[in-house]
């Protein structure tokens, strides 16, 4: 009886291929436009490629950078920081004054 092997090569081009689409995935898993779902602090956060953020606040509009990581979205505008987490309908709840944001 003879076994089956697949070639190391093979194997190792799989795994990065599966790993560059769980990366990705978790890159865009926020993309889009998130508002504020009652009397949130920001007017509305958008989130694009890239790590890109714009964040509106009162009309105004400042443009930042984030980082998806273990259901968390941290946002960063010059010194200041803001970390989100994701909850099970995938809106990002700031807490307290920040308030909770839904994919618009």
């Amino acid at each position: 009886m003879s076994m089956h092997s697949f070639p190391p090569r093979r194997v190792a081009s799989a795994f990065v291929f599966a790993a560059a689409l769980a990366l990705a995935a978790c890159g865009s898993s926020v993309d889009g436009t998130y508002t504020a779902s009652a009397g949130g602090f920001f007017d509305h956060l958008r989130f694009a490629s890239g790590g890109k953020v714009e964040v509106t606040f009162m009309g105004m509009t400042k443009e930042g950078t984030y980082v998806v990581e273990d259901r968390k979205v941290k946002v960063s505008i010059g010194n200041d920081n803001q970390v989100f987490s994701i909850d099970d309908k995938g809106c990002l709840v700031g807490g307290g004054p920040i308030g909770t944001y839904c994919k618009t």
